[in-house]
């Protein structure tokens, strides 16, 4: 990876256009100059030349970043903004704000997810459903699916390594469950290797010694007779990809880092490639796609095949991104309810998507904006439909 002062001609490159302005879901909450790439290049411009210096008021600026990578599709030039801002956090990490050190150190430690599940179980989850933030919890904590032991009804040479990720482990094992369920009819091999976080809240609050750490870590931990490594998570399998950046110059971590991704799928990837029998749904669906999804074109192609109509909608942030979440609870509350907006207009029966937090920020702009709808990805749609014809 690069560092902050490599980038020092893509910053200069940038020439004030403002078309990130249009596209960029920050600004259009805040109307904020520096909330945007462009304000975000004057202010690290003025840093390369010497005449700022990285402070927590810059640090709390450039923290209002999505990295969504929306401007970098709208950017004439081609500017790699989301690059360009980590690189930054990194070069201020010791201007990061202390309580996201805590929190993130918790999500490194397995001991404390497990504790933290625990009282999902036994204290919080009976009194949630009493406020609106009881509510949002409560939904997202509420399993779609729970698992049942399936016959295999085919068989199959395949084997898979499930990448299970922090929610799916401690928190609702929902999605964790539907894939197991899907392979096991499907007589497809499946391992669980005991993962850590993909440290990606790690990578963008500019920790990238923790990253780099626990990329070897997770790496190390992938059976080597395994075809596909499974993710249910856009941005837990986009860690798999920068590992292999952050890695450069270790050559056999590297390369290891490159034969596993190699073997990375998103589940839709994954279950439009095989051989499995597919629900007809016959319905109208609104599609969140993630921000940080590789395959949404092998996604719509799956929905297709399973008789869905996808209903148009603006590619909008639902807001849910990390710790943006908790630091920017204001505009992560308006994007939230914005997109909540967009699923109304449309008049769709079913809600997908294909992020655990981004379902996190559905459910929210739905509870926010006082309309009730499940939110469910493709493959507990499938499982849904194994014993029952259910109807979304």
């Amino acid at each position: 990876m690069k560092d902050f002062l490599d980038y020092k001609d893509e910053i200069y490159t940038c020439s004030r256009c403002g078309l990130c302005q249009s596209v960029c879901p920050v600004y259009e909450i805040t109307k904020k100059e520096t909330t945007v790439s462009r304000g975000f290049f004057s202010l690290l411009n003025g840093i390369i030349k010497g005449h700022l210096k990285f402070n927590k008021k810059i640090r709390k600026n450039i923290d209002t970043c999505l990295t969504c990578n929306k401007c970098k599709n709208y950017c004439p030039s081609g500017i790699d903004a989301e690059k360009i801002i980590i690189s930054a956090k990194i070069a201020s990490y010791a201007y990061a704000p202390f309580w996201k050190k805590l929190v993130l150190s918790g999500l490194y430690s397995k001991n404390f997810l497990k504790l933290a599940s625990l009282s999902k179980l036994y204290l919080i989850f009976p009194i949630l459903n009493f406020s609106k933030i009881g509510k949002i919890l409560y939904e997202f904590l509420k399993p779609n699916i729970k698992y049942k032991k399936q016959n295999p009804i085919k068989t199959s040479n395949l084997n898979v390594a499930f990448f299970s990720g922090c929610i799916n482990n401690y928190f609702n094992s929902s999605s964790l469950d539907a894939m197991k369920m899907i392979c096991e009819q499907n007589g497809i091999n499946y391992t669980m290797p005991d993962f850590d976080c993909c440290t990606m809240p790690a990578y963008n609050i500019g920790d990238i010694d923790s990253f780099k750490k626990f990329a070897k870590k997770n790496l190390a931990k992938i059976p080597n007779n395994v075809d596909y490594i499974i993710f249910d998570c856009a941005t837990c399998k986009k860690a798999f990809a920068i590992y292999i950046e952050v890695l450069d110059g270790e050559e056999k971590e590297q390369k290891k880092a490159q034969a596993v991704w190699d073997k990375c799928k998103h589940i839709n990837e994954f279950l439009l490639e095989q051989n499995i029998d597919l629900p007809q749904l016959n319905s109208k669906a609104f599609y969140h796609t993630p921000c940080h999804l590789d395959c949404e074109d092998a996604t719509l192609e799956l929905m297709q095949k399973m008789n869905i109509e996808v209903a148009p909608s603006e590619k909008r942030c639902c807001g849910s991104a990390g710790l943006f979440l908790i630091e920017n609870i204001k505009i992560s509350n308006a994007l939230a309810k914005k997109k909540a907006y967009d699923i109304n207009i449309t008049a769709a029966n079913a809600i997908f998507t294909d992020c655990p937090l981004c379902r996190l920020g559905l459910i929210k702009g739905s509870i926010l904006s006082n309309f009730d709808k499940k939110i469910f990805n493709l493959a507990e749609i499938i499982v849904k439909n194994m014993e029952t014809n259910f109807k979304v």
